[in-house]
């Protein structure tokens, strides 16, 4: 499969898996270089919890620094889940108001015993790749900050550099045209296993 489901309609990922790839430094869990506004609205970024939270601040704290440093009206704070069922409890609830689901090659890369022991007991075609998501009650000013400057990170090298420790190498814009194939799929599995829950805010 070239990608995974993904129910966003911000942006897309494409993930990368090299061997080798630059480390970025971090000296623990800090919000950003500058200290947040009292009068900006401080919203969460919740990261599938894929990694330990030391691993998780390696990766994805030197993005929230670099969005924290470009945004304006706003600020960003990296949020952890003790595991997945918290994670997907926070999803449910509708609570942290943007979100990076779980690449499933990722998870292949980084757990390959455990990914080898899942087995295949039904197929789809291929489908869109991970998203970050947005929660829709997000002023469209702060999601289209977010949307331009995820979108342009591949175009200088301090981005490349974050993007490398994310394993990705860029962000694509979405529509919803892109989203036809999921919907066939969710129609399809709807019909022959169960209903969807679809009562979430992203």
């Amino acid at each position: 499969m070239n990608g995974i489901l993904r129910i966003s309609f911000i942006l897309a990922l494409a993930l990368i898996f090299s061997g080798c790839k630059p480390k970025t430094q971090t000296s623990g869990p800090k919000y950003g270089e500058s200290p947040v506004s009292r009068t900006s609205p401080v919203y969460h970024f919740a990261i599938h919890p894929l990694y330990n939270p030391a691993k998780l601040m390696e990766s994805y704290q030197p993005l929230m620094d670099y969005l924290n440093g470009k945004l304006k009206g706003a600020q960003l704070i990296l949020e952890a889940s003790r595991d997945y069922a918290n994670f997907e409890q926070k999803y449910k609830e509708s609570k942290p108001e943007f979100l990076l689901p779980n690449p499933w090659r990722t998870f292949q890369k980084d757990h390959p015993a455990e990914a080898a022991e899942l087995k295949v007991i039904w197929e789809t075609e291929s489908l869109i790749n991970n998203s970050d998501m947005v929660r829709n009650d997000i002023p469209s000013a702060i999601r289209e900050q977010v949307q331009k400057y995820l979108i342009g990170l591949h175009e200088t090298e301090q981005g490349r550099v974050i993007l490398a420790g994310m394993e990705t190498s860029r962000f694509f814009l979405a529509t919803n045209k892109d989203y036809d194939a999921v919907q066939k799929y969710i129609d399809r599995f709807e019909k022959e296993i169960r209903k969807v829950e679809t009562k979430f805010l992203y």
